[in-house]
This record gives C-alpha cells, sequence and structure tokens, in this order.
C-alpha cells in the first residue's frame, strides 16, 4: 500500500452517451481499491468547475488520476480497458 491514497476522478455529463459505461467501469474497477479514493464529478455542476479546469478537462467521460508516484495528475479519456487502468494506477502509485 501507497504512503497517501491515489485519487481518482470521473468526469461526466448527464447527456454524454458514453458516460454510463464509463460510470460502470469506475465504480467496478476502483470499488475494490483499499488505496484509491474515488469520485464521480457532473461537469455541469458549478462545483465542478474548479476541479475541472485546475485538471484541464476538456471532454467527457475523462478519468483524472493523481498519486505519490507522479508530479503531475494522469487524465484517461473515454472507458479504458482495464488493462490500460492497471497500468496508469501503477504510474500514479509509483510502482
Amino acid at each position: 500500500m501507497t504512503e497517501k491514497p491515489v485519487l481518482a476522478y470521473l468526469f461526466t455529463s448527464p447527456t454524454c452517451p458514453h458516460c454510463p459505461s464509463a460510470k460502470r467501469f469506475g465504480a467496478q474497477y476502483f470499488g475494490d481499491k483499499d488505496d484509491v479514493e474515488y469520485y464521480e464529478l457532473d461537469a455541469t455542476d458549478p462545483r465542478a468547475s474548479e476541479p475541472a479546469k485546475a485538471f484541464g478537462v476538456r471532454s467527457v467521460p475523462t478519468f483524472i488520476l493523481a498519486g505519490p508516484g507522479q508530479e503531475a495528475p494522469i487524465g484517461v479519456s473515454g472507458t479504458p480497458s482495464t488493462e490500460h487502468m492497471d497500468k496508469v494506477l501503477s504510474m500514479v502509485r509509483g510502482e
């Protein structure tokens, strides 16, 4: 386990046709990871505008992962494969 948790965000929109599959993927993928704090953010909600701007999110669905293994957060657009997300998660964990 890492010294501090990995943060994972999923930015979505209620009108996005691809967001429901990304939400299912995120909930399933991150649901059993003890070292990951996972958040879903509706990009149309004004409270999500500041984090979206800070992370440079320009489209939905977009996953943002941040952790001790990377200085800058890593963004993944769309619904990734499990194998791709495994690689990104390993990088942000510093493995």
